[in-house]
C-alpha cells in the first residue's frame, strides 16, 4: 500500500484511470531484480493530478555492482510493466540516498518530502 513519506497523512497514488495496476507491476518487477530498500514514485502520479499522457517518475534505492548493467536491466523490466508509458528512473545507493535527502533541492530530498513510497524494507 503506497503512503507518503513525510509526516503527512497516507495518500492513494493520483493515478491515470487507465494504469491501476501499473505501479505494482514496475514495483515487482524492481523488487524481483533489484532487492531495493525503497521504490518511491514522484511527480504528478505521487502529487497529482496524473493526466493520462504523464510520465512516471521513480526512484530507487538499492546497491548494486555495476551502475550501467544494472540500470539497463531496470529500465527493461519497468518498460515492460508500463508498457508504451514513458517513465524516468533515478538509482540511488543507499549512502546517496541519506545524504541526498538532507540536501534541500536534490531528487532525494523532495522524494522523500513529496514522494508516495510504493515499497520498503
Amino acid at each position: 500500500m503506497a503512503d507518503r513519506n513525510s509526516d503527512t497523512p497516507n495518500t492513494a497514488l493520483n493515478l491515470p484511470e487507465d494504469l491501476p495496476q501499473a505501479p505494482d507491476k514496475a514495483v515487482a518487477a524492481i523488487v524481483e531484480i533489484a532487492q531495493p530498500e525503497l521504490v518511491i514514485v514522484v511527480g504528478s502520479w505521487a502529487e497529482g493530478p496524473a493526466m493520462p499522457g504523464n510520465d512516471v517518475d521513480l526512484l530507487v534505492v538499492t546497491d548494486y555492482e555495476d551502475r550501467v548493467p544494472f540500470y539497463s536491466a531496470l529500465c527493461d523490466v519497468v518498460r515492460a510493466a508500463l508498457g508504451p508509458r514513458k517513465f524516468d528512473l533515478l538509482v540511488y545507493r543507499p549512502h546517496e540516498w541519506a545524504r541526498g535527502r538532507r540536501l534541500i533541492g536534490f531528487a532525494p530530498h523532495e522524494a522523500d518530502r513529496y514522494g508516495v513510497k510504493l515499497h520498503a524494507t
